[in-house]
């Protein structure tokens, strides 16, 4: 927990350009740097990632070498929007965090932040969805590298889902002061992006399951 507040305050009051180290791509989600995207691109985006790696890994490709993952908004494939870089996100191996599955220590990611700058006619919330696809990437591909084999990998992001599916669930337990979420269509609307995106349905639906 402790970890967590000084990473939020580092976030909140810091250098926009600084690294910081993140056990975990739910982290990533509730980052203080990607609260003005609405939970459920986030959720989409991330998701969407995680798959598209386990799916390479399922192939047998190294992930460094495949096509980068699907750009999603709203459940379709939607162009990377035309920014200008002013400093990429890029991603080493970070400090070692506490491990949720086990006792000990699990491999982290310290990523540097994408800062980007939109072009002409591009809207804000685009530039931040994009920064977090680039963060998101790279935390994903350092985390991999940082693997033993194979097998550890896909047991990795499975994980990945697991606890980013919970960040989720608990950042709609949080709006119960504001929101019935007894009404399905309050739960729905957080999720309904990443559930209806025909690109995660597919893979989910194909042999390249997280059952694997």
């Amino acid at each position: 927990m402790r970890r967590h507040i000084a990473r939020h305050n580092a976030e909140r009051h810091g250098d926009a350009t600084a690294s910081h180290n993140y056990g975990y791509i739910s982290e990533l989600f509730g980052s203080e740097r990607h609260k003005q995207l609405s939970p459920g691109i986030r959720l989409e985006q991330l998701m969407e990632i995680l798959v598209h790696y386990q799916a390479q890994l399922d192939d047998g490709m190294l992930t460094s070498r495949g096509p980068p993952p699907p750009f999603v908004r709203g459940g379709y494939k939607v162009p990377y929007p035309a920014v200008k870089v002013q400093q990429a996100a890029s991603a080493d191996d970070g400090s070692p965090v506490a491990s949720r599955r086990h006792a000990g220590v699990t491999p982290a990611v310290k990523v540097a932040p994408a800062v980007l700058v939109a072009s002409k006619g591009v809207r804000p919330v685009a530039v931040l969805h994009a920064s977090l696809y680039d963060e998101g990437v790279a935390f994903v591909l350092n985390l991999l590298d940082q693997q033993i084999d194979a097998r550890s990998a896909r047991a990795r992001l499975r994980t990945e889902v697991q606890y980013l599916a919970q960040a989720a669930a608990r950042q709609a337990s949080s709006l119960h002061a504001r929101v019935d979420m007894t009404d399905e269509n309050a739960w729905l609307a957080m999720a309904e992006e990443v559930l209806r995106s025909p690109y995660f349905l597919k893979q989910l639906g194909s042999r390249h399951t997280l059952e694997g």
